[in-house]
Formats: C-alpha cells, sequence, structure tokens
C-alpha cells in the first residue's frame, strides 16, 4: 500500500527560488487542469495568473484568445446586473414578480 501524499502546509514560500519553482510547477498543474475540464465538459475556460513580478500568464479553451473571453464575462455581468437592476426598479414601482418575469422573458431586457 502506498504512503500518498503529506499534507502540504499552505502559507507563503519565504525562500524566493523554492518559490518561483513552486510557482511554475503549480501554474503549469493549475493549466492542465483547465485544459480537461474544458475538454471533459465542454466548457469555455480562462484562466489569468499573474506571477508576484506582475508577468502575465493565461489559458483559454478551443482556441480562444483570453479577450475573447474576458468580453464574454463582461457582458454576461452586465446583462445580470442590468436584470436585477431592472427587477429593482420593477419592485420600487408596484410591480409583481409576475411583472418581472413578463419583462425579462418578452426579451427587452430594459426598463
Amino acid at each position: 500500500m502506498g504512503r500518498g501524499r503529506g499534507k502540504v502546509e499552505v502559507r507563503r514560500i519565504e525562500n524566493s527560488v523554492s518559490r518561483q519553482v513552486t510557482f511554475s510547477k503549480r501554474r503549469r498543474g493549475l493549466a492542465k487542469k483547465a485544459r480537461e475540464l474544458a475538454v471533459l465538459c465542454d466548457a469555455d475556460v480562462a484562466l489569468l495568473i499573474f506571477s508576484d513580478k506582475g508577468r502575465l500568464h493565461d489559458f483559454a479553451a478551443h482556441g480562444r484568445y483570453v479577450r475573447t473571453m474576458l468580453h464574454i464575462y463582461v457582458l454576461a455581468r452586465v446583462r445580470s446586473i442590468a436584470c436585477m437592476q431592472n427587477a429593482l426598479h420593477i419592485y420600487l414601482h408596484g410591480g409583481t414578480p409576475t411583472d418581472y418575469a413578463h419583462h425579462f422573458f418578452s426579451g427587452s431586457g430594459v426598463v
């Protein structure tokens, strides 16, 4: 029976060389997991990592560019925020959940 891996205390690595080696190994491992998630689940995955020196490392699934993935993310967040604002607007003006659902699913999206 194998020993398995021991627990690693998660804290900042003081030695800069050891910290850089660990960063590189874990960054590659994280990118591998991101690729696997994209392939196995047909998911759109984008990964941004900034090193302690400010260097950018990125990954985007399915041959997309990270910029494209960020654009999709921002649009989704803006739409989500707009939907919440619309719900609040309808609520504050005496609307019912049915009014909001009708407004949302009609496709207009804006009050």
